[in-house]
């Protein structure tokens, strides 16, 4: 089973969880992460057929963001 994890943290540097999970996801090969503050910028703007390739190409999708 393929997961996608997206992220969308204001500071990921800062996060005390988040780095920990992310560097055990990288040493699977099923799991990909993607930092959409990165991917979209400032702006969050993003190549829609491109995401949507990525949401299509995975079984499960997680959702990992702060609530505050």
């Amino acid at each position: 089973m393929k997961i996608l994890v997206l992220t969308a943290h204001p500071d990921l540097n800062k996060s005390r969880i988040n780095p920990s999970w992310f560097e055990a996801f990288a040493e699977t090969d099923d799991i990909t992460v993607l930092d959409l503050t990165r991917v979209g910028g400032p702006t969050m703007s993003f190549n829609v057929e491109e995401q949507q390739q990525l949401l299509l190409s995975h079984d499960r999708i997680v959702f990992q963001f702060p609530f505050y």
